[in-house]
């Protein structure tokens, strides 16, 4: 019985776990920077691209940037449901050595 609750608890949490991470590879990485040029500002995108370190315009103005700046926000929500989950597997893994 409560071996079963376990197998269903751990098929949901690889399921949530690669649906999560398939939304991951969608969003953006890195953080917005703005650089300031005389009297306007420019927002660019910081992310790494192996072990240098890539920038990419994204706009001049607020209303430009706010999709991107929603999806990094997005982006640091699912990576903690991921560490969470993680956390949960685990938990799950050590729980079906004992029975």
């Amino acid at each position: 019985m409560l071996a079963d609750v376990l197998s269903k608890e751990e098929n949901r949490i690889i399921n949530m776990i690669a649906e999560y991470q398939g939304e991951l590879k969608t969003l953006p990485k890195g953080s917005i920077r703005a650089k300031k040029n005389r009297e306007r500002v420019y927002y660019y995108l910081s992310f790494r691209e192996g072990k240098r370190v890539a920038t990419k315009y994204i706009g001049k103005d607020e209303k430009t940037i706010a999709p991107i700046r929603e999806k990094l926000e997005r982006r640091k929500q699912v990576e903690e449901i991921l560490k969470m989950l993680s956390g949960e597997y685990e938990q799950i893994k050590k729980m079906e050595a004992v029975l």
